[in-house]
């Protein structure tokens, strides 16, 4: 989680509106949910069954991106059907070049 911007009181009028453009573009930056993530390394994956991996977004997860993988291997997930959304990404994996290789994702 990106922390919030914290202002100065102020009296002085330059500071006050540098403060003001300040807050307004952390405003806009903590809006992106991709940066409201995590990273999660060294998951080993089983190809051909589902790997649930716990996300600690403390919410239903709103994307992943697999950043690093160690072999070939097409994923998807089943995040419909989860029973668990809340704290975990079924996901699902085929068509690799071995049975088993480790990815890193970035979770939001």
């Amino acid at each position: 989680m990106i922390p919030s911007f914290r202002r100065i009181r102020s009296d002085k009028d330059d500071l006050s509106r540098v403060m003001d453009t300040t807050d307004e573009s952390f405003k806009v930056i903590r809006s992106k949910a991709i940066l409201d993530g995590r990273l999660i390394t060294g998951v080993s994956i089983t190809v051909g069954t589902k790997k649930v991996i716990s996300h600690g977004l403390g919410r239903p997860l709103q994307g992943w991106i697999i950043i690093r993988q160690s072999a070939d291997c097409n994923f998807w997930d089943g995040q419909a059907s989860n029973p668990t959304p809340n704290n975990t990404l079924d996901l699902n994996s085929a068509h690799a070049s071995t049975t088993t290789l480790t990815i890193s994702l970035w979770v939001f």
